[in-house]
């Protein structure tokens, strides 16, 4: 169920509004969603937004740990730019 609301969203951005897909993706409330939350926030520049869904993920596995460094990374990178 939560694979075809994300689905839903990526669908929503895609051909309507990216707010109400953003929306649709803050109501999901999964690890994926918030990912793709993300990678939203860092191509508007939205830095504020991009370190409070980056603070709701999980830092567990070593996995985890290097997504959340690469993303802070890329949102350093990009702030350079």
């Amino acid at each position: 169920m939560t694979n075809q609301l994300i689905l839903i969203a990526c669908c929503v951005m895609a051909l309507c509004s990216t707010a109400a897909a953003v929306q649709v993706l803050e109501s999901i409330n999964t690890d994926t969603a918030k990912r793709l939350l993300l990678s939203y926030d860092l191509q508007q520049g939205n830095y504020n937004a991009l370190a409070q869904h980056l603070s709701q993920l999980p830092e567990v596995t070593l996995n985890q740990q290097y997504f959340k460094q690469l993303t802070l990374n890329a949102a350093r990178t990009a702030r350079l730019l």
